[in-house]
């Protein structure tokens, strides 16, 4: 791990504290574990959602309905903006305060990419259409890739909140 004060490669092995300049590492280090495991999860929940209706598809459970044609577009449209939306949630990385704050909006762009595979089983589930939902999963992974691609910036915007607000409260 490097240590977000002094800039230098540390082993944590016992205590929680950079061994060169004494910051506390334990605030950062479950921060950044957190962030890292929520990715994951949503990441893994796109993937139960693929067994789910791969399972559903192979045992003919699901029957499509008399739906207007319209509809999964609809849906496609919504899954897409809600990309654009995940973009946009919250402020710029540069103007959040604390590492709460950043955790929150990770969490928010996650949910909102997330958010198109969920359309996707629903729409399964409507039309009985694999195809369909295979494209609004790809949508969802696009999205998670995107987000996931700011993760270098939030993890080092996570560093420098974790040192400001080591020294706002007068730890080391």
């Amino acid at each position: 791990m490097i240590c977000p004060k002094c800039h230098q490669p540390v082993q944590v092995t016992a205590g929680d504290c950079c061994p060169l300049c004494g910051f506390r590492l334990r605030p950062y280090r479950q921060r950044l574990q957190t962030i890292y495991t929520l990715g994951f999860a949503f990441f893994a929940s796109t993937l139960i959602y693929s067994i789910l209706v791969y399972f559903l598809d192979t045992r003919g459970v699901v029957r499509p309905l008399a739906l207007p044609p319209v509809v999964p577009y609809v849906a496609l449209v919504v899954a897409v903006l809600n990309l654009g939306l995940a973009r946009r949630v919250g402020p710029p990385l540069e103007q959040l305060k604390t590492m709460a704050q950043l955790q929150q909006v990770f969490l928010v762009r996650m949910a909102l990419v997330e958010a198109a595979a969920v359309l996707g089983v629903v729409i399964y589930v409507l039309t009985a259409s694999l195809p369909w939902f295979v494209t609004f999963l790809a949508i969802s992974w696009v999205g998670l890739l995107v987000v996931g691609s700011q993760m270098p910036h939030l993890g080092q915007r996570l560093a420098e909140l974790a040192v400001e607000e080591t020294s706002s409260r007068g730890d080391q």
